[in-house]
């Protein structure tokens, strides 16, 4: 078992994963699944050979999760304008975690941009509560397919935006 680490992470962040791991023992496999239980599921997204990003369940109003993307680098821009329920331009939406740190912090709107149609496909994927055959999945992403304010594109993001006749408070390109 592999531990995963979701996103860049504060001190606060770090410290508690370090904690998790030392009252399991050291074992980088009883901590994944702590670290999951606390935080909830993530895949992870391989792209273009060796480029890759975390996608993480978030749908769920209770995810741990939700605290850490609310830490991370992907909210800077989000605490910058918190209260002003900004209208957000995201290029690379990659695992969505800019998508869902605007989300959670009121945005307006967001718009997403995505290069790669096979980023777009497995939201869309792990959207469904289970595959053709019965299994059931983790709802990863369906908090943002299902948001009415929330867009997501298959695009070239600075063209996109050059053609994009809205005006947005925040572009994030990531």
């Amino acid at each position: 078992e592999v531990l995963w680490y979701m996103l860049a992470l504060g001190k606060k962040d770090i410290a508690d994963i370090a904690e998790t791991i030392a009252q399991n023992g050291g074992s980088m496999g009883a901590a994944a699944k702590a670290l999951r239980t606390k935080y909830g599921a993530q895949k992870y997204i391989m792209q273009d050979g060796d480029a890759g990003t975390f996608i993480t369940d978030l749908s769920d109003e209770k995810a741990g999760a939700r605290g850490l993307v609310s830490r991370a680098l992907y909210s800077m821009t989000a605490d910058v304008k918190r209260g002003t329920s900004p209208q957000v331009f995201v290029i690379g939406v990659g695992g969505g975690n800019d998508v869902w740190a605007h989300k959670l912090a009121g945005a307006k709107s967001v718009r997403g941009i995505e290069l790669n149609r096979g980023v777009i496909e497995v939201h869309k994927e792990k959207a469904r509560d289970h595959l053709p055959d019965g299994t059931p999945l983790p709802l990863f992403s369906r908090g943002l397919l299902e948001d009415k304010n929330i867009e997501i594109v298959c695009d070239e993001g600075r063209s996109a935006l050059m053609r994009d006749q809205n005006r947005y408070d925040i572009i994030q390109m990531t």
